[in-house]
């Protein structure tokens, strides 16, 4: 019975040690969008780049078109 005493507090102590905490907010995105198009300028780069300025609207971010041909 004692032994149990002692053992309660030392639990009760290590599970509000490693409880976690509040987290904390951050602004989504931080950085800037990068919109990676894999395909030749002029295709699907001008769809990209007609959308761009809705994602930005409705993101708030600016956004990078980056051209990746494989």
């Amino acid at each position: 019975m004692k032994v149990l005493a002692r053992m309660l507090p030392c639990a009760a102590a290590a599970t509000f040690a490693f409880a976690p905490g509040p987290a904390l907010a951050q602004t989504y995105p931080a950085r800037p969008i990068h919109v990676i198009v894999p395909s030749l300028p002029g295709t699907l780069d001008a769809y990209v780049r007609v959308m761009t300025p809705m994602l930005h609207q409705i993101t708030g971010q600016s956004l990078i078109i980056q051209e990746e041909t494989t």
